[in-house]
């Protein structure tokens, strides 16, 4: 056998599953995994298993603890601790201030990958929890997804060792050979990025003061239920970078913001959920039919999602893009009419608009007449845009006017 397996492999047999609990929890938990992965030691318990040291259902069990556990306490300590690196001005918080908007929609967007198919990629496995945190995900959601990958996971990884236990020797040989190659990749890995970024950083600084436009900024808009969506979503199929304002305002509030404590203090326990998310649907009836909260709402919750544009701007602009799409519901009542090059205002008809906020959102009438009465007069801002888009109802006629909209864009944004 080859020297790391010949080390290990007594501790296995003296410990037994109680090393494997403590090796997947320390994986994560405390970012060992970037060193070690925990897939070795899980291989050879699995092989004394077979062997009749100790049980395969105790390994399993261990595994799935540990590493269950360990993705809790990294999550915890991203949540409560992570933030203080991420807000700070070192490395840590700038580059996670240049991510951080994709951050969130990531884990919002594709838990299911981010999550549970992360478990199977060492060094991404080590680093989720602590991503997860950070972002705000929601917990109960994190939990769920994490068990599912961790149960996959572990049971991949021990059955592998199981039925492999008539090749130990092979399988010690193998071992040793990915331990160093994981060593090496990870130095490797470390030195590469650490060039990288400090060449990124230099180019770009170099890019934006001599040669680089300015971002070619359109605003999309329209009153709600009118279609803006569809027409994002084309424009995005045509490789528009389209920034949903509804979806920074959600980041915006995420569990454990500054912004949700702000709403909470302004508005009480009665827009909170137990668990301590908000209450949408709450909020929702108190600021529609009053003014001064609608107000109060969008004093707290604008700064912020505007500090997050900022960030995603900043990334696309350094990433090289020309044009950048802003889909701002309330950009006019917002007044950020002069933000823009050019604004495209998607309209539909008051009973078209009525019928989907019923149907889509399970509202009342009289509260899907509220939500649009809170909203500019759709015929004010039909004057005050570059181009209307109007919804009728016929989606294809609709993707086929957003199209040609969107291919004069590209050109006036090259000129």
């Amino acid at each position: 056998m080859g020297p790391f397996v010949d080390q290990l492999a007594p501790l296995l047999s003296r410990y037994g599953p109680g090393l494997v609990f403590a090796m997947t929890l320390l994986e994560t938990a405390c970012f060992f995994g970037l060193l070690v992965p925990a897939e070795a030691t899980i291989l050879l318990a699995a092989l004394l298993a077979h062997q009749g040291v100790f049980s395969i259902e105790a390994v399993f069990i261990a595994t799935f603890a540990g590493g269950f556990a360990g993705d809790q306490i990294g999550y915890a300590l991203g949540r409560f601790g992570g933030s203080q690196a991420a807000s700070s001005n070192g490395r840590i918080g700038k580059i996670w201030r240049r991510n951080e908007v994709r951050a969130h929609s990531l884990f919002r967007r594709q838990a299911i990958l981010a999550i549970s198919a992360a478990r199977f990629v060492s060094f991404v496995r080590t680093l989720t929890p602590w991503l997860a945190g950070m972002s705000n995900m929601r917990y109960r959601r994190y939990v769920i997804y994490d068990a599912i990958g961790v149960a996959a996971w572990a049971a991949v990884s021990v059955a592998l060792g199981y039925f492999l236990g008539e090749s130990w020797d092979a399988i010690s040989r193998i071992l040793d050979v990915v331990s160093i190659i994981v060593l090496i990749a990870a130095a490797a890995t470390i030195y590469v990025a650490f060039k990288r970024m400090r060449g990124r950083r230099a180019g770009v600084a170099a890019a934006s003061v001599a040669t680089q436009k300015p971002l070619y900024r359109v605003g999309l808009t329209g009153n709600i239920a009118s279609g803006k969506s569809t027409v994002a979503g084309v424009w995005r199929s045509l490789g528009a970078h389209v920034i949903d304002a509804d979806e920074l305002a959600r980041i915006a509030v995420a569990p454990g913001s500054a912004s949700l404590r702000g709403i909470h203090a302004r508005f009480g326990d009665q827009v909170m959920e137990p668990w301590g998310d908000l209450n949408r649907a709450a909020l929702r009836k108190l600021v529609f039919g009053d003014t001064d909260a609608r107000r109060a709402l969008e004093a707290i919750v604008h700064p912020e999602v505007e500090r997050l544009r900022a960030i995603e701007e900043s990334t696309l602009l350094a990433s090289g893009a020309a044009i950048v799409v802003n889909m701002i519901p309330l950009l006019f009542e917002a007044s950020m009419q002069d933000a823009f090059d050019e604004i495209v205002f998607v309209d539909a008809p008051d009973d078209v608009r009525m019928e989907r906020l019923m149907k889509t959102r399970n509202l009342s009438a009289g509260d899907a007449r509220a939500m649009m009465d809170a909203q500019m007069s759709p015929d004010d801002k039909r004057d005050l845009v570059d181009h209307v888009l109007d919804n009728e109802g016929n989606i294809e006629q609709l993707k086929e006017r957003a199209a040609q909209i969107w291919r004069g864009i590209e050109e006036r944004a090259c000129e």
